[in-house]
Parts: C-alpha cells; structure tokens; sequence
C-alpha cells in the first residue's frame, strides 16, 4: 500500500463514520418523539383515573354505579 491508498483508506473511514453519525440522528429524534407521546400519554391516563375516582357514586372497592374500574 502506498501513501495515497493510505489516505483513501482514511478518508473512507471518515465518510463511513460520517455516514453512521447522521443516521443516528434521525433515530434518536424518533426515540425522543415516541417518549414524548409517551410521556403525554401517561399523563392523560393518570387525568382520567383521577376523574373516575373522584365521580360521584364510586364506592371503596373501586365498583361504581357509572364505572367500574376493576374491569
């Protein structure tokens, strides 16, 4: 190998770096998204169990005249 195969090989490892770098980023902006929607999503349910529980007609069981959230 001489000194300009030398600086292909080098020059390619760069690009194949480069190249690996930037599709990491749209994946990691994916992930971001989907714990945001999860995060969000949690957040509803939790709104929604603290609307059942505090309807009136709910019983200690969890059993209720409108809903029963032991299903």
């Amino acid at each position: 190998m001489n000194i300009s195969g030398a600086s292909s090989l080098s020059d390619g490892l760069a690009i194949l770096a480069t190249n690996m770098q930037s599709q990491k980023v749209p994946q990691q902006l994916g992930i971001a998204i989907l714990k945001q929607i999860q995060n969000t999503q949690e957040m509803q349910v939790e709104a929604l169990v603290g609307m059942i529980n505090s309807t009136p007609g709910m019983t200690a069981d969890g059993t209720g005249q409108i809903v029963n959230v032991a299903a």
